[in-house]
């Protein structure tokens, strides 16, 4: 590819972004917020790879099948269903299907609406599309509190005391729940413990900022190399 240099800077560059802001992030779950200057890392974070696939879709337009054909508008294809990946496909990079049919295929297999595995593609696009129209993507913190219950003898029990819901009496591994806690009381044969499980999730899409980066990153290394190979 003509690009794999600036593609390979890139990424080189957004992993050692992730590296400092996974730090920074740490250190604002603790302190339970994010400082201005955090937000703008995690910006051009998204900003970068998401050049990422600017480059890909130019390496797409430009290939021998393709031949710089297509509207004067396109984009490394993320779309919502099949009719619009095969309208967009056609009108952005036309004769690849049947020039190129095992890129097409991987493109394909990649779209968000191939299923859950593949929804962070969407997720991605949503929060660099939110960073085209507000100067930040606000992130809010939130706090889930979990119970586990361990049986010595194996077995075990995960549930949010807020949530669940125990009768009068009720019993898990034989030790009856604290009507107070919702957590049983303390029983040789069982071990409780209490976790705080505390994150950032990025208002547009509902997820984790640092889980939704560090996937972003290894799918995009993973997208870059398949592609090398295809186009």
């Amino acid at each position: 590819m003509k690009r794999a240099k600036s593609i390979k800077a890139l990424l080189k560059k957004a992993a050692q972004q992730l590296e400092e802001i996974t730090k920074e992030y740490n250190n604002s779950l603790h302190k339970k917020q994010i400082k201005p200057e955090l937000k703008v890392e995690i910006k051009n974070l998204f900003e970068n790879i998401r050049s990422v696939l600017d480059y890909l879709a130019n390496e797409i337009r430009e290939s021998s099948v393709v031949n710089n054909q297509g509207s004067k508008i396109f984009y490394f294809p993320i779309l919502p269903d099949l009719t619009s990946f095969e309208k967009c496909i056609n009108k952005w990079f036309p004769g690849l299907k049947d020039g190129n049919l095992d890129l097409y295929s991987y493109l394909l297999s990649i779209q968000p609406f191939q299923g859950q595995e593949q929804m962070w593609l969407k997720q991605f696009n949503d929060v660099n599309i939110g960073n085209k129209h507000v100067d930040l993507i606000e992130q809010t913190r939130e706090e889930q509190e979990c119970v586990d219950v361990d049986h010595i003898q194996g077995g075990g029990l995960s549930y949010n005391p807020k949530l669940a819901k125990f009768g009068k009496g009720a019993r898990i591994f034989g030790s009856e729940v604290d009507q107070t806690t919702n957590m049983p009381f303390p029983n040789p044969s069982i071990q409780v413990k209490r976790i705080l499980w505390v994150d950032f999730k990025f208002d547009s899409v509902n997820i984790s900022a640092l889980t939704l980066m560090q996937k972003s990153l290894k799918e995009i290394q993973k997208i870059v190399k398949h592609l090398s190979s295809k186009i």
